[in-house]
């Protein structure tokens, strides 16, 4: 494969796809040597994002990405709500994503992730499901009330967590896709009005 990427440039991005495709059925096989298996993940991750660099429309590389980022729920909840707004979808995110949203604590139950990144996967996952209940305003609280003390504790590692934070919710400002999505019917109307402007000019 590495030998077609070299020599047939016209299909540079189908080869570079397929090296992280190959990459990521070797991490899947490795069992037993942990540190094996991150080697492979990492090779992955690379081909992946120079995939997602030559293409960042397409939600399908997102959608692997997020795979790669287990068991770090923000960073997957990030490529995922990517995978779901991009201009190509990927169709089975849609499920994949539940299975992030499923195993996060409803109550005080103990976690391995900080509370204040399992309150915001959590009041994201509400606001994904279309959640009524008191949920999605009791996770947001308890984020607010953490951020704070949670920046100054991080320190310079927020500055990639925000950004991650950042475009998830503008995900949940386009309702993550969602075909019944009102934001996302604005910008098309607005564009058909701008498009039978300049066709009158």
């Amino acid at each position: 494969m590495t030998l077609l990427y070299e020599t047939v440039p016209a299909f540079q991005e189908t080869w570079i796809e397929c090296l992280g495709d190959l990459s990521r059925y070797r991490m899947a096989v490795e069992e037993l040597d942990l540190k094996e298996r991150e080697v492979w993940t990492g090779v992955a991750r690379y081909w992946y994002n120079t995939a997602a660099d030559k293409n960042p429309d397409v939600g399908r590389i997102q959608h692997y990405l997020s795979v790669l980022s287990r068991p770090y729920i923000l960073q997957q909840l990030f490529f995922y709500t990517k995978s779901l707004v991009t201009v190509r979808s990927f169709s089975g995110t849609r499920e994949s994503v539940l299975l992030l949203f499923n195993p996060l604590p409803q109550g005080p139950r103990p976690s391995n992730h900080p509370p204040l990144i399992t309150a915001f996967v959590s009041a994201h996952g509400a606001l994904f499901n279309r959640d009524t209940s008191s949920r999605v305003i009791t996770s947001t609280s308890e984020f607010l009330s953490r951020l704070d003390k949670f920046i100054t504790r991080v320190g310079p590692t927020f500055r990639m967590q925000g950004v991650h934070m950042a475009s998830s919710n503008i995900a949940a400002m386009l309702e993550y896709g969602h075909p019944n999505a009102l934001l996302p019917l604005e910008f098309q109307q607005v564009n058909m009005h701008s498009s039978k402007d300049l066709g009158d000019i």
